[in-house]
């Protein structure tokens, strides 16, 4: 009953779900062919992450206001800087003309990983 009526309960609890589903899709994504989606691939499982979490919308969210609301809620600077930082890069390696890595891309998923795990347990 509660998952019916109470819309951030529900999000909170499929959170890490989806961002699982979002990685393994990333990992699928894991390519020099790909490797702008795959960024953007790890970005939207980021975002997404952290809007269900704070039961806010991911598009609108912008790297201040996500410190803000995480600091707010009580997670620890070091947490947020890592999850901010993992965004940032994921951003980065999408737009920036670089040459696919796969080695840093391994780094990336495995660091997007951790850091929303982390960021989980500061929240709870």
């Amino acid at each position: 009953d509660r998952l019916r009526g109470d819309v951030a309960y529900a999000r909170g609890r499929r959170a890490s779900r989806l961002a699982k589903q979002r990685l393994a899709k990333a990992e699928s994504l894991r390519s020099p062919d790909t490797h702008r989606e795959f960024h953007a691939e790890v970005g939207r499982a980021l975002q997404g992450f952290l809007g269900d979490k704070l039961n806010l919308a991911e598009a609108g969210l912008v790297r201040d206001q996500m410190r803000s609301h995480l600091i707010a809620r009580g997670v620890s600077d070091d947490v947020v800087g890592a999850y901010l930082a993992c965004l940032e890069d994921s951003d980065r390696q999408r737009f920036a003309p670089t040459e696919p890595d796969p080695v840093a891309m391994q780094e990336m998923l495995t660091r997007a990983g951790q850091a929303m795990t982390d960021l989980d347990q500061g929240l709870s």
